[in-house]
């Protein structure tokens, strides 16, 4: 890697790292608010301070993979301009978690401020120490990510469609993206933990066939990209319906079922809408 690729490589990577973390702990403060003895005194437990919150932390969670699957592609190969789009989409996303999880925050000070808990407790300290952490990592990870994009290459006369120049399929480029990452964790535990070879190629053969299988399916993300947001909006909405469990009467069973896949649906495809071009998960000849 040449000096110069290492004068912004280094800091987004750092700073990616920090808004990944602002998410983990996004997302644990958010399952910890939930536990019953806590949610029972949480000013902000209901709707829809609550709904904000769960919005917010799948946003978080899911552009901070992304945008670290990114960060840590970046010098591996000998394309200058594919790199500067990454590192402004990883940067981006950053700033995206960032706001996710600062939004939430502020919610969470405002329900508490018109709603205070009326007798403090341990559980109370516990509740509001989170609610201090998921703050302070978020500002920490702004600080680096505004840090991180002083250092941000140019990128003249090209158009930032997605993370590789000139490709409009720009959720198939995210998802190989992930691809990527997850294939450089097997290859560095390999290294480490001295796996056996051939479980790593079985591994890497059966992400490379999901991979193919998927791109040739009727929700293919490179032909087909509404349908994978509907798809992906549609599994969301069914995994929380499962973690959160169904009455016994089918008729509120399938009232909530209904509630739970258009909330999630409607959330991908607007964030979609909104965010999908500055993230490079929307192309423009969509």
């Amino acid at each position: 890697m040449s000096v110069e690729k290492a004068a912004f490589i280094k800091p987004i990577h750092k700073a990616t790292l920090l808004a990944f973390m602002a998410a983990v702990a996004f997302g644990l403060f958010f399952q910890l608010s939930k536990l019953a003895v806590i949610s029972s005194i949480s000013p902000f437990a209901e709707d829809p301070v609550d709904a904000i919150g769960s919005i917010a932390v799948q946003v978080a969670v899911a552009v901070a993979i992304l945008s670290l699957a990114r960060a840590v592609q970046l010098g591996k190969g000998e394309d200058t301009v594919a790199d500067a789009i990454k590192a402004r989409l990883a940067v981006r996303g950053g700033l995206v978690v960032v706001a996710a999880s600062l939004i939430t925050a502020g919610a969470d000070v405002l329900a508490s401020l018109s709603h205070p808990i009326a007798a403090f407790s341990s559980w109370a300290v516990v509740l509001y120490s989170g609610l201090a952490g998921v703050g302070l990592l978020g500002l920490l990870a702004g600080i680096a990510l505004l840090q991180a994009a002083r250092h941000l290459p140019p990128t003249p006369g090209q158009r930032v469609t997605g993370a590789t120049i000139g490709k409009a399929e720009s959720i198939g480029e995210a998802i190989n993206d992930l691809w990527s990452m997850v294939a450089l964790m097997l290859q560095a535990l390999h290294q480490r933990a001295r796996w056996p070879g051939n479980l790593l190629q079985r591994l890497e053969a059966l992400g490379a066939a999901t991979l193919r299988g998927l791109d040739h399916s009727w929700v293919s993300p490179r032909r087909h990209p509404w349908r994978f947001y509907l798809a992906a909006g549609f599994t969301v909405g069914l995994a929380n319906v499962l973690e959160e469990g169904l009455p016994l009467d089918p008729v509120i069973a399938l009232f909530i079922l209904s509630l739970f896949l258009s909330v999630e649906i409607t959330a991908t495809l607007l964030g979609v809408l909104l965010l999908g071009r500055l993230l490079g998960i929307r192309a423009y000849a969509y």
